[in-house]
Formats: structure tokens, C-alpha cells, sequence
């Protein structure tokens, strides 16, 4: 892991050019971000990996549009309504501004409040000591990871279960949640789920209709897996983890973290209301990846899938596709008429997406009413998105954002457009939607 030095300003010239394009073509302006933010070179900075998390926002997103003074400056507060594993929230205290991140997934929550808290190298040091002497296998289980024995082989099981023990009798939550997250870490490393594919897939030599290459590769994975030492991983996470996160040693802005999800913000952060000058976010995408489910087993480990609380959480996360069939029986319009055109459209080769696409909008549409409140007027809002199909249809998701931020007052200042990869939001097995193969990252400014 590697640090940089963050320029005040560095960006203001090439922002500004852009805004002036705009202003004078109101076309979209191509770029690519990781030439304009070429200091980051590598994914592994600051604490940004302390632990793996699906559809990350590239970081050099946030650090654009924050590191210079035209749109923030320093101890200005930035919010993050989507945080996932809180990127856009380092990225803000980095750059010296205070920061809220909301999500729905106490994984993610985690996760964000740990990459952002220093925790000192020598505390970790000693707890890892004291922690791994007391560790014994643990055959009583009393976490809530499905199937465990289908994930685990029962070494593994019950060896983890040990480790878990021993950090759940730790006093110091700070220190506490730094070992969680590296638990986490680690029981996915161990697990047979197949690390090429976000939703948790268990690797399978033996499936039909693959290559005898691929089936080699599963194979080497199984034995890779196999051949490790359950204690020699998590320290060996844990020191990794420890020299992350002492990079973010000279941070002194605040960071606040909270749950539910962005369609209750403006209740969940009433001192807050008008208060952000800035908003970057990522929403998630209709039709994307399932970011409960494919965080299932942490969550299971962790405890925060007491009795039926994944149902819960996949009910509070925006483009969710768990629908009963009474529940998509009629057609649903949203706000925007062009869209309404399309999942018509959607709706005479699939009624369940053309539900989820429906929903989705509507409550996007909540989502961007409770962005406007929080912002202070004068402040802006960086919304990153992209198009897709549905049931083999375009969905021009980007477009339909912005639709829906102009019809609640505010004005759209860039558009810009990055080709950049697929942040492995697709599911294999959701073979209605496309990769996506280009982001859009609208600026808007509330009046």
C-alpha cells in the first residue's frame, strides 16, 4: 500500500475548462479518468483495500472532484448516500473535508468506519498476539452463516469460529472492528466460493459445458484453498491491514457513518439537512449486483443476519429484484415518460424486470428529493451512473437520473463520460442485463 501527495487545487484549471465546454456546447465532454488521476497507478493506497467489497467506485472519481477548491474546500462536509465500502469518504477526509456515508448493508458500514479510523500499529501488534494464544477450535456455533458446511471444510469451520471468539471478547470497539473486518477478509479468502464472481458461487470442477482449462483452474483454486493455514491467514491479513491503515495516521477530519438507506436520510441525519456541500455517490444500478447477497456470508459470520434479516436488508436496498408475483400483476409508471415507454416495452418479454426497473425509479426518485435537502444551497452533486439493457432493451439509466435531479431544481453544469470496465456489477446468472460498459458523471448545483 502506497500513499500520495495531495495537491491543493491540482485539478481546478482542467475542471474548469470543462465546465466552460459544457456551458458553451451542453455536449458530453469524453475523458478518462485514471490519465487526469494518474498518481494512482495501483488500487492499493491508503487503506482502500483493507477488505474486498463488489462494484467499487474508482477512486479516482472522488479525488477529481475533490481535490480542488472550485466545488468544495476544506472541512466542507461531503455525503455519500450510497457508500458501499466507503471510497468516496477516505477520499474526503484525505482531501480534508468532513464526510457522511449512508448504506443499507452494516458490512458496508463496517467496512467505511474501519478504512477511515487509524488504529495504532502497536495495539494491533500486541491484541494480535495475546488474541492468537488464546485462540482454540470452536465446534459451538452461534453465528448464522447459511450452509456453512457447504462454504466451509470443517477444519476451516471450526477453526474460524475459534478465531471469531476470541475478538467478539475484546473491549475496545475501535480495536474490535478492525479485527472484524479482518475475520471477514479472511473467511472469505477460505471459503470454496469462487473469487472471480462477486455473489458468493461455490467452485465446482465438475460442471458441465466448461473447458478442461477452466476446470484445471478450479481445480488449482480447490487445492490453493485446501493448502491453507487458518491462523497464518488472518495474521497474515491482519499485519497487511495494519500497515494500511496507519497511512491515514495524519487524518483529522470527521467521518460519520449511518444506517438504513438514502430514501430516510433527511430522518436518520435531521442536524445535517442543508448542510453538505458536496454529494458524490454511485447509486446502484437496475439489474445490477445484488450487494446483500453478495455480502451474505461475512454478514452471516458477523451476526447481523439474526432470524430473517436478510430478507430485511435486501428489502431496504434500492434495485432489489426479490418481488412476490402479486406484487408486479400491474404495470407500474414512474415520473419519467420516456422511460415509461421503454418498460412497456420491457414488460410485454419480462413483467418481474419490468417491476424492478419501475421500482427502481420511483425510489431513486425518493432518494434524489432527500439529496436535495441535505445539500446547502449553492451545493453541488456529483452523480456517477450508467446505461444498460434490460430483458435485452436499452435502459438509459443515465439519462433518467438526470431527468429526475432537473425536475427537482437542479441544474446540470457537466456531463462527462469515462469508457471504463465493468465494476463486476452483473451476476452470471442475471442473463437479462449487459457489462456496462461506460460510466456518466453529471455536476449539478442546487440553486
Amino acid at each position: 500500500m502506497r500513499t500520495i501527495q495531495y495537491t491543493p487545487n491540482k485539478y481546478n484549471d482542467l475542471l474548469c475548462n470543462y465546465l466552460e465546454k459544457y456551458q458553451d456546447t451542453k455536449k458530453v465532454i469524453p475523458i478518462n479518468i485514471r490519465d487526469i488521476v494518474s498518481d494512482y497507478k495501483s488500487s492499493d493506497y491508503y487503506s482502500h483495500l483493507i477488505h474486498p467489497y463488489p462494484a467499487k467506485l474508482l477512486m479516482h472519481i472522488p479525488r477529481f472532484f475533490l481535490e480542488n477548491t472550485i466545488l468544495t474546500k476544506e472541512n466542507d462536509l461531503v455525503l455519500d448516500p450510497f457508500c458501499g465500502s466507503g471510497t468516496v469518504l477516505l477520499e474526503s477526509l484525505l482531501c480534508k473535508r468532513d464526510t457522511i456515508g449512508v448504506d443499507s448493508n452494516p458490512l458496508a458500514r463496517l467496512i467505511s468506519n474501519v478504512k477511515t479510523t487509524h488504529v495504532n500499529e502497536a495495539v494491533i501488534k500486541d491484541t494480535l498476539n495475546q488474541l492468537i494464544i488464546d485462540v482454540k477450535p470452536l465446534k459451538t456455533s452461534y453465528h448464522n452463516v447459511t450452509n456453512i458446511d457447504y462454504w466451509y471444510s470443517e477444519n476451516v469451520k471450526y477453526e474460524l469460529q475459534g478465531i471469531l471468539e476470541q475478538i467478539n471478547k475484546l473491549d475496545n470497539s475501535v480495536v474490535k472492528n478492525f479485527f472484524l473486518v479482518c475475520f471477514s477478509k479472511c473467511a472469505g479468502k477460505l471459503s470454496y466460493s469462487d473469487p472471480r464472481i462477486s455473489v458468493p458461487v461455490k467452485l465446482n470442477s465438475n460442471k458441465k459445458q466448461i473447458t478442461t482449462e477452466s476446470r484445471n483452474k478450479i481445480i488449482k483454486q480447490i487445492e490453493f484453498i485446501d493448502s491453507l493455514n487458518v491462523k497464518d491467514t488472518f495474521i497474515k491479513i491482519v499485519n497487511e491491514n495494519s500497515q494500511r491503515i496507519n497511512t491515514i495516521v495524519d487524518i483529522q477530519n470527521k467521518s460519520k457513518l449511518t444506517g438504513d438507506n438514502s430514501l430516510k436520510m433527511s430522518i436518520q441525519n435531521p442536524l445535517c439537512k442543508g448542510t453538505a456541500q458536496m454529494i458524490i455517490t454511485s447509486p446502484p444500478y437496475v439489474g445490477a449486483q445484488k450487494y446483500i447477497r453478495a455480502s451474505s456470508i461475512s454478514l452471516g459470520w458477523l451476526g447481523y443476519l439474526e432470524n430473517e434479516r436478510l430478507t430485511n436488508l435486501k428489502d431496504n436496498s434500492i434495485g432489489r429484484e426479490f418481488y412476490k408475483k402479486n406484487e408486479y400483476t400491474e404495470f407500474i409508471k414512474t415520473e419519467i415518460h420516456e422511460a415509461n415507454i421503454v418498460l412497456k416495452k420491457i414488460r410485454d418479454k419480462n413483467p418481474l424486470r419490468a417491476h424492478i426497473s419501475a421500482n427502481y425509479l420511483n425510489e431513486m426518485s425518493i432518494s434524489i428529493k432527500e439529496m436535495k435537502k441535505m445539500l446547502k444551497p449553492g451545493g453541488y452533486l456529483v452523480l456517477v451512473s450508467g446505461n444498460n439493457t434490460v430483458s435485452g432493451i436499452d435502459f438509459m439509466t443515465s439519462e433518467y437520473l438526470k431527468t429526475l435531479v432537473e425536475s427537482n431544481g437542479l441544474i446540470c453544469l457537466l456531463e462527462l463520460k469515462d469508457d471504463i470496465r465493468s465494476r463486476g456489477l452483473m451476476t452470471r446468472r442475471n442473463r437479462t442485463a449487459n457489462i456496462i460498459s461506460s460510466e456518466t458523471i453529471h455536476i449539478f448545483k442546487k440553486a
